[in-house]
Order: C-alpha cells, then structure tokens, then sequence
C-alpha cells in the first residue's frame, strides 16, 4: 500500500490530523493506523443490553470549542453542533469533608477550624512559587500551601488517586485531579486574599461563577460524546481517507524519500509523511515498549427513576476513604428524554479488585446525591486496566529521556498530540495538532 501520509493512532488526534491536512491538501492520500476495531479510543459512548438506547460515555468528558476558529470549524462543524447542547459554563462541585458543595470544584477548608488557621498563617507566610522551580509535587505545595494544607489536605487525596507519595510526583500532577486550588473562608476573606498576585495562583474563588471565563462547551446529547467521534470520523470517510483497524505497527525503515512501515501482521505500508499520534513509541527507531506506573479505571453507569439532588454537570469526590472520584450527571448536561431514565457514571481509579456496584451506590447516597442504594440501579461496568498513568518523577524523566532519543533518531517524524510529552488536556492536543499537521501539508503539497 501506498499514502501520502501515515497518521499512528485513530483517536481524536489522529482524527483532528487527517481533517487539517485535507483542509490544506484536499487530494492527499491519508491513511489511519490503529490496535482498536474502531476510532476514538477511550473517547467513546457505550450502550447495555438491559437499556440499548441509552448511552454512557467512556472518558466522560464534555468537549471545549478552542480558541482557534479554523481549528473549531472542522473538528465542530457549525451544521453539526448547532443540533448539540451549548453550554457557556461547566457546572462542576465537590464532595470533601462530609460536605456536598455544588457552588465550585474546588475544596474549601474553612469549614474545619484547626486546619483554617494554621493554613491561613502558612499562605500569608509563602513566596511566590513557579511550578517549575520545583522537582517534586511535595516541595511544591509546601512552597505554595504551607505544611497543614500539603499534609492534611493534599496528601491523603493525591494518595487516593495515585496510590504513591507526594514526593515521588511530579508538580504538574496538581493540575489533573481537580485540585489545582482551593478555597480559603468565606468570600470576602478569599476576594481579599487573591488581592495578593501569588496567592491569587493558589485561590479559588468561592463560587466557580464569579470565576472570569470565556469558553464555549458542546455536547451531542443522548447519544453522548462518542457522536462526536463518530462525526469526525464521518467525515475523514467522506474526504476518502483510509482506516487500518486492528493493526499494530511492527518496524519502520527510513527511505531516502519517505518510510516503509511493516505492520504486526506482515503487510507493508509506504509513506511520505509518517505522523505519530500515540504516547508510546514502539516500532519507531529507539522505541521500546515500555510500561510506565499506571492504575486501573472502573466507569460504574448507573440508572435511577429519580433525578439526582443536585444540578451539576460534575462532582469531584475529593473524600480520601471513597473510592468515586468523578461522577458525570448526563442529565444535567443536556435535556433527558422524558422515558428514560436519569443517567449518571462514576469513575473510580484502582488497583487489585474493582470495588462492588454497591459500595459506589452506598457512596452516592452518602453524599446526599440519591435517597437510597435500592433507588441506583446498575446499567452496566467498563473497565480500563492500565487505563490511567500515573505522573512519578523517575517515570517522567525516562519518558522525556525517552523521546527525545526516539526524535533524535527519526527527525522527519512528525510528533503531535499524546505523541509529545507533556500535553495532557484535550484542548491543548487539539491545539498542538492543528499547528503541527497544518504546517507539514502546506509544506508538502498545499
């Protein structure tokens, strides 16, 4: 077989890839490489024998439109989503404490006096603090919160979701549990402590409203997010590009005018531009299948007849002894059909045995969220084994290691997306996509 250009990996990235070239380059010749049956990776929706037209999503996840308008015209159509559900704020709480709050998802502490004012002493004593000055996530709370909020607050949640010390992670790991501030006293003590500029990094606001945020976010509705893989790939298939599905790549061979890339299968692809999309490298020069620290996801969708007690879209569990993490309220997101039943997925990250359904229906009662287990009724379980790294020092550093000698060794590859360490939200992916690949095709051939 031969292409113009080989795209690794048929998730959102590869998708996004595949859409900009052939905005740039309408005849090029586009080929999709991936292990799965079907695209999108863990960005998919999900339905149950017990309720077939219903569905949950995998990576529950509501997309943002970006800031790039091109970008936002061929990865959200304008005749696609103007049938979706536009909403210009995320509703988003959390659980701490014994405490349901459904006005920010970030913890407020005030509410426990003797961590309060000890955290309120440290703060006033702190300096301002760049993430990157620091090489482990414990000095850096420590130079940003003070000892009682690292060791009271972050320590034993971080722990929740890694299962490893503090000191062992890498700073940035703050910024993916919903964790990345936290609310002081009420809300003239928080307005007048973020008049301090590095304290302002470190606060929350009371209320997620009063947050300054220009952002648009869309969902398909019923059919979930998974419709708005489907679209993507809709329209690679209308553009004419090529799917390899359940194929991995086994070798790639440098030409003086490309790359033959021989697959696990023993078929040969040769193409122009090779565009690497996954997070590993394997069959790449330099590449070596690596298993990095990770844990396993376990996606609980649940029914119920009743509508949950809250109008959030998310909640973050931050309670150290549950094992939720978030839950998904699909029927808050988007108006439900008024025959089905409400909708709700918790996620909950783990290692050894996933937890009973009724240990996750109990936690949701706890939380004042349904008035009874016997009120949830389970729709089905998806698990991810391996499914959610963890960000450890050591392992951060061999993956950049890493990286940097695969790139080294195949210059003319073009590395986007999860294929580049560092980006981690789907929006910057996106983002760094569009630029990479839009580039290359004006440079080939646009």
């Amino acid at each position: 077989m031969k292409t113009d250009y080989l795209i690794v990996g048929a998730g959102v990235s590869g998708l996004t890839a595949a859409l900009t070239i052939k905005s740039v380059h309408a005849d090029a010749n586009i080929t999709l490489l991936d292990a799965a049956s079907e695209p999108g990776g863990l960005l998919r929706s999900v339905g149950f024998d017990e309720h077939p037209s219903l569905h949950f999503d995998l990576g529950t996840h509501i997309p943002e439109l970006t800031s790039n308008q091109a970008l936002n015209a061929l990865v959200f159509p304008e005749e696609v989503i103007k049938h979706w559900q536009r909403l210009s704020e995320l509703k988003v709480g959390n659980f701490f404490n014994g405490q349901l709050n459904q006005q920010s998802q970030f913890l407020n502490v005030s509410k426990d006096e003797s961590i309060f004012c000890q955290a309120l002493v440290e703060l006033l004593q702190t300096q301002p603090s760049e993430m990157a000055d620091y090489l482990n996530l414990e000095e850096f709370l420590i130079a940003r919160y003070g000892q009682a909020l690292t060791q009271q607050v972050f320590k034993p949640l971080i722990f929740k979701m890694t299962a490893v010390e503090l000191k062992e992670l890498v700073p940035q790991t703050i910024n993916f549990y919903g964790l990345a501030r936290i609310a002081l006293g009420n809300r003239q003590i928080g307005l007048n402590l973020k008049q301090i500029p590095h304290l302002d990094q470190a606060l929350a606001f009371n209320q997620d409203s009063e947050r300054p945020r220009q952002s648009t976010w869309v969902y398909p509705g019923e059919q979930g997010v998974g419709e708005w893989v489907k679209t993507l790939y809709q329209q690679c298939l209308d553009k004419n590009v090529k799917f390899e599905f359940n194929q991995r790549l086994e070798q790639t061979v440098k030409l003086r005018d490309g790359y033959e890339i021989r697959l696990i299968s023993g078929d040969q692809i040769t193409a122009d531009k090779l565009i690497w999309t996954l997070p590993f490298y394997t069959g790449l020069s330099g590449g070596q299948q690596t298993r990095f620290v990770s844990r396993s996801i376990a996606i609980y969708h649940f029914t119920s007849q009743y509508a949950p007690n809250t109008a959030c879209h998310y909640i973050y569990c931050q309670q150290a002894a549950f094992h939720s993490y978030r839950l998904t309220f699909y029927d808050n997101v988007a108006p439900k059909n008024a025959t089905q039943p409400y909708r709700t997925t918790v996620e909950v990250i783990y290692d050894g045995e996933k937890p009973e359904p009724k240990i996750i229906q109990q936690e949701l009662v706890e939380m004042g969220l349904f008035s009874s287990p016997e009120s949830i009724q389970v729709a089905g379980i998806t698990t991810v084994p391996y499914g959610f790294p963890v960000p450890v020092v050591a392992q951060q550093q061999i993956q950049h290691s890493l990286f940097k000698e695969v790139a080294i060794q195949n210059p003319d590859v073009v590395f986007t997306g999860r294929g580049k360490p560092g980006l981690f939200f789907t929006t910057d992916v996106l983002l760094d996509v569009y630029q990479q690949t839009s580039k290359l095709a004006s440079v080939k051939g646009g």
